[in-house]
């Protein structure tokens, strides 16, 4: 859903500004690591050159990482405004398309509803 693709890309982009903090002039230095968004461990860069990478499942894997690398995720993972934009439009009109099919399907049933109702009451007299 959309609300699921705005959260892979805020996903990405904390990612993006955890690995930016990685430098090799913090090797050694305290630092909080993020486990998760909300839980951080207190501990000290050892490598600044490679990452730890949840891979999904439960598996972890190190990578090796340059300044470039972090610069392309950021930059190319990003999804662009422009597609946002069409993205946000499409979905507005499928819902307004599904709230008129479900209005339409609403008032047919009602006109059955009532269209049944004397007949029945006609028939039992």
């Amino acid at each position: 859903s959309f609300a699921q693709l705005n959260q892979a890309e805020a996903k990405l982009q904390s990612c993006t500004e955890n690995i930016n903090e990685v430098k090799k002039e913090n090797i050694n230095k305290p630092m909080l690591v993020p486990l998760t968004n909300s839980l951080y461990v207190p501990d000290k860069v050892a490598k600044p050159d490679s990452v730890i990478v949840d891979i999904g499942i439960g598996y972890s894997v190190e990578k090796v990482h340059s300044r470039g690398s972090v610069y392309t995720l950021s930059t190319e993972g990003r999804i662009h405004e422009p597609n946002i934009e069409t993205l946000e439009t499409t979905i507005s009109k499928k819902q307004d398309n599904l709230s008129c099919v479900v209005n339409i399907m609403q008032a047919k049933l009602q006109a059955q509803k009532s269209q049944a109702g004397p007949a029945r009451s006609g028939s039992k007299s």
